[in-house]
């Protein structure tokens, strides 16, 4: 009983990681996106 509680314990840890991780990257390339459609914005504007 012990033993499955830590197991879930250490599910849930790597879960919550690996989902900050992926929010984090995803973030970071919509910045990327963004800016370049800024820039294409202002070049045509």
């Amino acid at each position: 009983m012990h033993h499955c509680n830590t197991l879930k314990k250490y599910l849930y840890i790597v879960i919550q990681y690996n989902f900050t991780y992926f929010c984090t990257t995803q973030w970071k390339q919509w910045e990327r996106t963004l800016k370049l459609c800024r820039m294409q914005f202002v070049n045509n504007g």
